[in-house]
């Protein structure tokens, strides 16, 4: 674990080498103090494997993030290399009073020292068995590393807001399918049924008529007739 600063132009400076400099993720952040407080007061924790530099992962939001090296070329494969053989390049170029002005011109020196791209089985022969050895140890220390690391979180959710909002249209569209399959399978709307009232009326035989209506089959018996 680290605690840096992140630069406005470079990113965040990491054993010897920058990361992130074009990284989308430190752009609110370049140049921005952190709110940690204490010993690393306003500074950004980094974690690091050192069995493989080609990335680091630094602390935003409560999450981690990945940053690559600012050496790695664009759309090309480069092997894993550890933070032995940065040390050894770092070195070299001290010794020979070199200074290099980007990660990028570091590349090439590491690619000569872990044998960029070459199986183990087509590795040259003036290679010494010490150095085959060691190139085979940093490569399964590679491995282990890429399987130690947890895998990528999956995306946010949406918002209570939106999550409520896709409800609504959801169930508005099985609605209006169901308002259309019934329109479909009935194009003329049915008659209303008689009321209940009105069919037990009609079944009930202990039912007394009204007074001025006549029974089935009964004859003149209204007030006219008896007048006479």
């Amino acid at each position: 674990m680290h605690f840096v600063r992140i630069d406005t132009r470079r990113g965040v400076k990491i054993g010897g080498l920058w990361y992130g400099a074009h990284s989308p993720l430190l752009e609110p952040h370049r140049g921005r103090l952190s709110g940690r407080g204490g010993q690393h007061a306003g500074k950004w924790a980094v974690h690091r494997d050192p069995r493989d530099c080609r990335q680091v992962f630094i602390e935003l939001d409560g999450a981690w993030h990945e940053l690559l090296w600012n050496g790695l070329p664009p759309d090309q494969e480069v092997p894993a290399f550890s933070d032995a053989r940065v040390g050894d390049v770092l070195r070299q170029a001290a010794k020979a009073g070199l200074k290099p002005r980007s990660d990028a011109e570091l590349l090439p020196a590491l690619l000569d020292l872990v044998s960029a791209k070459t199986p183990v089985d087509a590795w040259p022969t003036q290679m010494t068995r010490q150095q085959k050895t060691d190139r085979a140890r940093e490569l399964a220390r590679a491995r282990a590393a890429a399987l130690d690391r947890p895998a990528p979180a999956p995306p946010p959710g949406p918002s209570p807001e939106e999550a409520r909002a896709l409800h609504r249209q959801a169930t508005a569209a099985v609605e209006a399918d169901r308002r259309r399959r019934r329109m479909a399978a009935v194009p003329v709307p049915p008659s209303a049924p008689p009321l209940l009232a009105d069919s037990l009326r009609a079944k009930n035989l202990f039912l007394l008529p009204d007074e001025e209506q006549k029974l089935p089959g009964e004859v003149g018996t209204g007030r006219a007739e008896e007048q006479s």
